[in-house]
């Protein structure tokens, strides 16, 4: 049985689709999260654990006082359920 996304983790996967369908390039800043929690309809702390979670994942930088930029491609969804399933059996190292 598949268990509900969490709210963060939704707001990441939505992210990272804008990111693919927007063609954000690398390096290109994000909106403002006060805009971004907006557009996504979700509060400013769902969104901020969204974005750390993305930044552990290599897609964002978080610079404080400056901006959310990307740095990375989104991976596709086979890769990341291929990376995740290894990650939950302990091949790779968290």
């Amino acid at each position: 049985m598949r268990r509900p996304q969490s709210l963060p983790d939704a707001v990441m996967t939505e992210i990272q689709r804008a990111i693919v369908r927007g063609g954000l390039k690398v390096g290109d800043r994000l909106p403002q999260e006060r805009e971004l929690a907006k557009q996504l309809a979700v509060g400013r702390s769902s969104l901020r654990e969204a974005m750390q979670g993305l930044q552990t994942m290599g897609l964002v930088e978080v610079r404080h006082g400056v901006g959310t930029f990307l740095t990375g491609e989104p991976e596709s969804d086979c890769s990341r359920l291929s990376n995740s399933m290894v990650r939950r059996d302990g091949f790779l190292a968290s």
